[in-house]
């Protein structure tokens, strides 16, 4: 009678095949046909049905969702008869009984806080096929409008959510108050009179920013595409309320205690059938803390936080966060600020108000001096304000009951903020602070003095273009500050000005939360963009999966160069009208005896393996290239003053490979490229390769460091043909060349001009070319890939050339990593790779070495 089949093999398409006989006459005045659970149609009759309080509160929702549930509830079978082997296709759509939300008269919660309002699953049609002596009957098909965005909510136990509200007393243990009063309202706090007509009536809260997980459970619960079906679901919400819980224990806790939960919630998640779906990588969930408070490395006790977020299994899920980690798993999103619109038309007037705003100030800031923070500059920006008199305004606020009230007050910000053309955002505790969608909220010009403050967190709610709607005064070294705020602020033309001001009110509704007991029409809101945001995180991650690939790849990796100053202009103008990067320095090769004798080098040992100890010299970036320290200027200075850490893996490996017979140096002609500090240069030589030439793009970091580490660890060694006429290819030479990957070829000595054809052996010598090449953290620019992989094909002896590759498998910020350039090398298919070691040590990214040979 019955048979189930699938469509295109996928699950989550169920076709059910029907005997024709089930409908006729006596089916015919059913109201609902069910099979396996599931109503597969309704007919006209349902119409007549009385509703059910559940069904009635369906009808109340808005009028996009009422077409959708209208659309779903009258679905019908198309009742054809006839089909060759007498069975109909049906496409089955998931329609489940709707849960109402209940609130209580206290907080205001559901009686459950993972009681959820459910909206019916699927919009699927229905569909049969006519036998082909009927004509058939055709049904327009109905799009499903929430393909691609269902989430399911998982039903935590209890003690992961409400009783941590229930006990509300002791969350944040260690300040003067606790977070009961903050619960009302479903979590936005208490209303705040319009004080002096500086607020709208009826739309702000007293809201505290740890209470952010409360608030986006509430929404979520009216999210217009829940399932009840956890297997339609492009995303599972995870309501753990990790931060009120931590939040409970971070004075004067053992660290067993503060992870205890953690234990128990990821215990309990992969016991889930949700889980073995992605493993957990379409998990999410949602804190009001920042992500470094989950990030504890160790279990000191004096170390902060918990570990949550080392946890193997969270480290498979999203975190959405007010501030993000370095990991790429950890999202931000906006702090909550007190605006709570219920409606479009508070939002609109709330703009109207901004626009027409008089702002006396030319800038203002408003917090504390952090003197127990040697390197904040909100000392020098406090005394530029009072330095500045009238162009700025200060709000002083101070840790204990006074320093809340004068801060926590919306009324006192806002005033502040609404009669100011900028406002001052410097780093607090952390990267971020609450201070930066306040100002955007009153229409007010926030100006940067580090990345991380906003361009490297918010990236689904502020404009890539950074310049569009904020002024960034980089501010690398406090030691260095020379802002001169007013100087800087004065020059912005007056038409730059108006621009940024309206892209900052324009930008209002993206950092609101709205009322989680309603719904905006024609806005999104900040949850909405960050739904938006993780729908598509995962749904990459799916691609990655139909693609073949490996979806822990760079999932939960580092980026260390996320909080760096590297890719961040100075100023106010557009990105587009920023200075191009300025052409490479001719290549040109450096004789050892032009060692710097200027620059200040110390030295250092490293210590390795097998009882190998190497020297590194220590030199200053600022003494070098006038740059503060870790910096990377594209076309200036490539990083190559610093020793990292993928210069060691490939040292390790290589010894690795001598002593299990893999690999010999001696009689060898090496060259390290992007070589640096030069250690596996230095080693390869050690290990008796008869020439080791170093390749750098600066010529200042081969006089500078590279020489005088050669110096320091081979003085021993060092021959005759390392002098100024070091030419020949003799036993123990060793040469340095500087340039840029596209030119350099021009100058080493056993490099051909053009790429060699490594498909064939003919028509070169076999003595042409370098034996090995190693290079360490060179493919982090994918712009610089391809001269680089052009390079090798030039420099590498055929056949038997052999390449030794260390680098991380994403630079997250940049771009590159080994994924992407051995794509590109096996696409180009002249050479075939193999992976040598992997590090996954948790102090950075995951790093691998890889040997590249023909």
């Amino acid at each position: 009678m019955v048979r189930i089949e699938h469509e295109n093999g996928n699950r989550l398409l169920p076709k059910i095949l029907i005997d024709d006989s089930i409908f006729n006459d006596p089916w015919h005045d059913s109201s609902v046909i069910k099979l396996l659970g599931k109503n597969v149609a309704k007919d006209s009759t349902q119409d007549d049905l009385p509703r059910t309080e559940s069904e009635e509160h369906l009808t109340t929702t808005t009028s996009g969702d009422r077409t959708n549930m209208a659309v779903q509830e009258r679905a019908k079978v198309m009742a054809l008869t006839g089909n060759q082997d007498g069975v109909t296709a049906v496409l089955v759509g998931n329609y489940e009984n709707s849960i109402t939300t209940q609130k209580s008269e206290s907080l205001q919660f559901t009686t459950s806080l993972n009681e959820t309002l459910i909206r019916p699953n699927r919009t699927d049609f229905i569909t049969r096929q006519p036998s082909k002596d009927q004509q058939s009957v055709k049904e327009k098909p109905v799009a499903d409008s929430c393909s691609g965005e269902y989430i399911y909510i998982h039903d935590l136990p209890r003690r992961f959510n409400q009783e941590l509200i229930e006990s509300c007393e002791s969350i944040t243990v260690g300040t003067e108050r606790n977070m009961c009063p903050y619960l009302v309202n479903s979590g936005l706090g208490h209303e705040v009179e319009n004080f002096e007509g500086v607020l709208l009536n009826k739309s702000w809260y007293s809201t505290n920013q740890f209470l952010l997980a409360v608030i986006f459970h509430n929404k979520m619960k009216q999210y217009k595409c829940l399932t009840n079906d956890s297997s339609l679901a492009s995303a599972i919400y995870v309501p753990f309320y990790a931060g009120l819980d931590v939040g409970r224990y971070l004075w004067g806790v053992k660290a067993s205690i503060r992870d205890q939960s953690s234990f128990d919630f990821v215990k309990w998640m992969v016991s889930q059938p949700e889980w073995e779906k992605m493993w957990g990588r379409d998990h999410f969930l949602v804190v009001g803390r920042i992500s470094w408070d989950f990030r504890r490395q160790t279990d000191n006790e004096s170390d902060w936080g918990s570990k949550l977020r080392f946890l193997p299994e969270s480290n498979n899920m999203s975190m959405l966060s007010i501030e993000s980690s370095s990991w790429n798993n950890d999202y931000a999103i906006p702090y909550p600020t007190c605006f709570h619109p219920s409606k479009d038309s508070e939002v609109l007037q709330w703009q109207d108000k901004m626009r027409r705003q008089k702002r006396p100030y030319l800038f203002s800031f408003a917090g504390a001096p952090r003197s127990d923070l040697q390197d904040s500059v909100r000392g020098k920006i406090i005394e530029e304000c009072q330095a500045s008199k009238s162009l700025c305004k200060l709000l002083e606020c101070s840790y204990g009951v006074n320093g809340a009230i004068t801060c926590d007050n919306p009324a006192n910000v806002m005033r502040l903020f609404q009669n100011s053309v900028y406002c001052l955002q410097p780093a607090g505790d952390s990267y971020t602070r609450r201070s930066i969608f306040d100002a955007i909220l009153a229409g007010c010009i926030p100006v940067f003095f580090h990345p991380g403050t906003a361009y490297a967190q918010y990236k689904w709610h502020l404009p890539q273009n950074y310049s569009k709607y904020s002024v960034f005064i980089p501010v690398k070294d406090v030691k260095d500050w020379k802002a001169g705020i007013n100087e800087t602020l004065l020059r912005i033309p007056e038409e730059r000005v108006m621009s940024m001001r309206e892209e900052v009110i324009r930008l209002i509704p993206s950092i609101i939360y709205a009322d989680p007991r309603s719904r905006l029409e024609t806005f999104e809101d900040a949850f909405d963009l960050a739904v938006k945001g993780i729908l598509d995180r995962i749904d990459g991650v799916r691609k990655v999966i139909r693609d073949g690939g490996d979806p822990s790849a760079g999932f939960a990796d580092g980026d260390d160069f996320k909080y760096t100053f590297s890719g961040y202009a100075s100023g106010f103008f557009d990105s587009s009208t920023e200075p191009p990067v300025p052409p490479p320095p001719p290549p040109v090769e450096v004789l050892s005896s032009e060692v710097s004798l200027i620059v200040k080098c110390s030295v250092e040992p490293v210590n390795l393996e097998d009882g190998l100890t190497l020297l590194k010299g220590r030199v200053s970036t600022k003494e070098v290239f006038g740059l503060p320290n870790s910096d990377l200027v594209p076309g200036v200075y490539e990083g190559g003053l610093k020793l990292w850490e993928g210069s060691l893996d490939l040292i390790k490996a290589l010894q690795a490979e001598v002593r299990n017979g893999h690999l010999s140096f001696s009689g060898k002609r090496v060259l390290e490229l992007g070589c640096g500090h030069g250690l596996p240069g230095i080693f390869a030589f050690l290990e008796g390769a008869s020439a080791a030439h170093f390749q750098d793009f600066n010529a200042e970091v081969l006089r500078c460091l590279t020489i005088p580490n050669v110096n320091a660890n081979l003085s021993e060694k060092l021959s005759p043909s390392t002098s100024e006429d070091a030419s020949s290819d003799t036993e123990g030479e060793l040469r340095f060349f500087a340039g840029d990957w596209s030119q350099v070829h021009q100058c080493l000595p056993h490099a051909n001009k053009k790429e060699k054809d490594l498909s064939c052996s003919s028509g070169h010598s076999p003595h042409s070319g370098y034996d090995i090449v190693l290079m360490a953290e060179t493919i982090y620019s994918i712009s610089a890939q391809h001269n680089l992989y052009s390079l090798i094909k030039k420099c590498l002896s055929h056949p038997g050339g052999v390449v030794y590759m260390a680098a991380k498998k994403h630079y997250f910020g940049v771009g590159g990593g080994t994924r992407q350039f051995l794509s590109m090398v096996e696409k180009d298919g002249a050479m075939a790779a193999s992976l040598v070691a992997e590090v996954a040590d948790g102090s950075s990214n995951v790093r691998e070495v890889w040997k590249l040979s023909i």
